[in-house]
């Protein structure tokens, strides 16, 4: 190689390095800003809702097997949970936020299931242990896309029963869990 090829190939070479540095930087940024800031960005209508969720609201939502009853909650809202909830089940069909802005919310042997509609759920800041229930996850989700978990708290000390299961699934992001 001649030395105007080498100098073409260096001038070529640091190019590339520097649109690798630019992305990196590009990519730091963006990570850095979401890594804390956790928001719904959920595609829902605007008429979304965020409904305070204590204990006493579980009959209002959800059935006695934990489904979401019709007409009661819709694609985007919010449940912002807060103090105690125990031995309760919560199967989410459509993409929801659940949270616990002041970090109050407490589950004890209770189950979340996402299925099959839930794709693009966030579940962020929620406290949850299984310390009874076998073969019963804290968070399961089957059939869904595009879950993200987000600085909850879950232990589980019961046989086969994780604090997180996943079937068939696809973009599950899992963060500061």
């Amino acid at each position: 190689a001649s030395l105007n090829e080498d100098t073409v190939l260096s001038a070529d070479l640091n190019e590339n390095i520097d649109g690798v540095s630019n992305l990196d930087d590009a990519v730091g940024e963006d990570v850095d800003g979401n890594s804390v800031d956790v928001k719904n960005n959920l595609k829902s209508s605007k008429l979304a809702s965020t409904y305070k969720f204590k204990n006493g609201n579980y009959s209002t939502y959800f059935n006695a097997s934990g489904n979401i009853i019709s007409g009661k909650l819709k694609s985007g809202d919010v449940l912002d949970f807060s103090g105690s909830f125990t031995g309760k089940t919560f199967i989410i069909n459509i993409p929801l936020t659940l949270t616990s802005t002041d970090g109050t919310a407490k589950f004890t042997n209770c189950a979340f299931k996402f299925i099959n509609g839930a794709d693009g759920s966030l579940i962020s800041n929620l406290d949850a242990k299984q310390i009874k229930n076998q073969n019963s996850p804290i968070f399961a989700a089957s059939n869904v896309a595009n879950l993200t978990f987000v600085n909850n708290v879950v232990f589980s000390n019961q046989t086969k029963s994780f604090p997180m299961s996943f079937s068939n699934v696809t973009g599950i992001n899992v963060f500061n869990n």
